[in-house]
């Protein structure tokens, strides 16, 4: 389970680092929504206008030159808010993987050191290393979630008024989070691993008890 925790966390973070990129090459994405609305309007002129200017086919070329250059930036601006939804979603899966593999090996460690008569303390170490990794799940999911909604409050694209207020948060909490996602990644990952140590100590004592009973050969 360790490895396949580590293997899905370092996906769910290079899939926020391409995010993350895809924003920052974006830049200004409004002013280029909106300069691309202000160059359809120039072309439909051009081509509407009579008499026509001298250079109005080297200017109408020169408006679809740039026009094509921001229908590029628009297509990664989809793939950018598309990455970001599967990354979000990726993120709380992995956390909620965490979360259900605590809550399983956590009742199993019970029931076995009850069933077995072991040292109690084996079941308290599995239910303190799930208290442990708990609080970190769910920073991770709510950073995940944060990240998400400021996105959807600075997406220009609805070319509200209150888009650019969101810009500069969302830039933040995309750095914040991505560093606050991977810590909570790395301290539940350690936990993992020591889980599983619990869980081997456990099933090796079991087996010493079921030998002494005779009832392994």
């Amino acid at each position: 389970m360790s490895r396949i925790f580590f293997s899905l966390g370092i996906l769910a973070l290079l899939l926020m680092a391409a995010t993350l990129s895809i924003g920052l090459y974006l830049g200004d994405f409004k002013a280029q929504l909106l300069e691309r609305r202000q160059l359809d309007r120039e072309i439909q002129t051009l081509q509407t206008q009579i008499p026509k200017p001298a250079d109005w086919e080297v200017q109408l070329a020169a408006a679809r030159a740039r026009m094509a250059a921001l229908d590029a930036v628009r297509g990664w601006f989809r793939v950018h808010l598309l990455l970001g939804v599967g990354t979000s979603l990726t993120v709380i899966l992995v956390n909620c993987i965490a979360v259900t593999y605590f809550i399983g090996t956590g009742r199993w460690c019970r029931e076995v050191v009850e069933t077995y008569r072991l040292d109690p303390a084996l079941a308290a170490k599995s239910q303190k290393l799930k208290r442990r990794s708990f609080p970190w799940a769910a920073l991770g999911i709510a950073s995940a979630l944060v990240i998400s909604a400021l996105g959807a409050a600075a997406d220009p694209g609805t070319l509200r008024s209150t888009t650019d207020v969101w810009a500069t948060p969302h830039l933040v909490a995309a750095f914040a989070g991505f560093l606050v996602i991977a810590w909570a990644f790395f301290i539940q990952w350690a936990n993992i691993g020591e889980n599983h140590a619990v869980i081997e100590e456990i099933v090796a004592r079991v087996g010493e008890v079921r030998r002494e009973q005779g009832l392994e050969t």
